[in-house]
């Protein structure tokens, strides 16, 4: 790393010190969510774009919930969103990685039919927060980030016979 640091520098030479400052922070933060090396930071940010997880840390985020409750609730949410349901080993699976990372807390209570119960943790709590946050911004922006896309897909579109001559 102190090459790839010392060449940073060679070319950021005749940049201004804010500019190098500014390149410097988002080096550092590429190395901390670098995809080809497993760590923390990357699984979570992964996790977060996962299709099950950021309904479950809001579902979450307003209570503890049972298993088959959450089941419920999150088949329900998805019919309102005209999705596929999740299926049982999905939702086990998404809880039991959201509780890996320290977000979701897995209560086991007592009895003869231990009831399970999952909440989110301090941890989860604040990246709800967050992660709130951009999605209430993606709603807000939707319609300019449908607005851009369409212009993008219009203005790059191939002609036909481009189309048809990648096909052959």
């Amino acid at each position: 790393m102190p090459d790839a640091r010392q060449e940073l520098d060679r070319a950021l030479r005749g940049a201004d010190d804010a500019h190098k400052d500014g390149l410097r922070r988002v080096a550092e933060k590429m190395v901390a969510v670098a995809p080809y090396r497993v760590s923390p930071t990357h699984e979570v940010l992964a996790r977060v774009g996962e299709r099950w997880s950021p309904l479950l840390l809001s579902l979450l985020s307003t209570g503890a919930y049972r298993h088959n409750e959450l089941h419920r609730v999150v088949d329900t949410m998805a019919r309102l969103a005209q999705d596929t349901p999740i299926s049982r080993r999905m939702l086990m699976l998404s809880l039991r990685a959201l509780e890996r990372d320290g977000l979701v807390h897995r209560a086991v209570g007592t009895g003869n039919a231990p009831a399970v119960e999952y909440s989110l943790t301090a941890l989860g709590v604040s990246l709800h927060d967050k992660f709130e946050a951009l999605i209430d911004w993606a709603i807000e922006h939707s319609a300019a980030i449908h607005a851009a896309q369409q212009e993008f897909d219009r203005r790059d579109a191939m002609p036909a016979d481009l189309h048809r001559h990648r096909l052959r």
